[in-house]
């Protein structure tokens, strides 16, 4: 947590930041994305190239298993996507351009 007052902030660890990017990337496609259109709508809307290195996963499916609470699949093999699940949770804010600090005001 940083900051004091109503202008505190929660940074998140990438994991957290990547469930917030794919909450933003599928509000704006509410059936799903197909999984082998993932990685270039995230590139054209975060303007960066997606990495599951950097999560310290191998493919993208292991990176999406992990947030749960973010993002359910569906389907199998070449017929698999990616939906938001409906949920409760806070919404995300970018306050960096940074992909490492990204914040949800309290």
């Amino acid at each position: 947590i940083a900051g004091t007052g109503p202008q505190r902030v929660i940074v998140l660890h990438p994991i957290r930041v990547f469930a917030c990017e794919m909450r933003q990337l599928l509000s704006d496609h509410p059936d799903g994305l197909m999984f082998p259109f993932i990685v270039p709508q995230y590139k054209e809307k975060f303007g960066r190239d997606f990495s599951a290195e950097k999560y310290g996963k191998s493919k993208l499916i292991q990176v999406i298993e992990s947030i749960p609470d973010v993002v359910e699949i569906i389907g199998h093999g070449a017929r698999r996507f990616a939906r938001l699940v409906q949920s409760t949770s806070p919404t995300c804010t970018r306050t960096s351009s940074s992909s490492t600090h990204h914040t949800s005001n309290l």
